[in-house]
């Protein structure tokens, strides 16, 4: 969902944070607190930085922590709440989703 959303074949595509958002929604529900918690931080310590510049910070950081917890849930064999069974899927997942989304972001 996030690669097709990212390069779509005919035009051009989005930066694929929204896309990766609503697709950890589903694989993963205990994260969105997390991600919002993270990004707000973020980019309440960032305030005085120029406005272009306080987004990338915040979706590297939220990467961070999504590819971190997937880690930890997927090292200790923790159940997922109202997801799919926990494992090395979600993992892979989150790698995936972070190797296409930062690129776009970081720079």
């Amino acid at each position: 969902v996030v690669a097709g959303h990212m390069y779509p074949p005919f035009r051009r595509g989005g930066r694929g944070v929204a896309t990766s958002f609503g697709a950890v929604v589903v694989a993963f529900p205990l994260f969105p607190p997390v991600d919002f918690a993270v990004a707000a931080a973020v980019v309440a310590l960032r305030r005085k930085a120029p406005r272009g510049t306080r987004s990338a910070p915040a979706v590297l950081a939220s990467s961070s922590a999504f590819l971190l917890m997937s880690s930890l849930w997927a090292w200790r064999r923790w159940p997922n709440p109202g997801g799919p069974a926990s494992g090395r899927a979600r993992l892979a997942y989150a790698v995936a989703t972070a190797g296409l989304v930062l690129p776009r972001w970081v720079r």
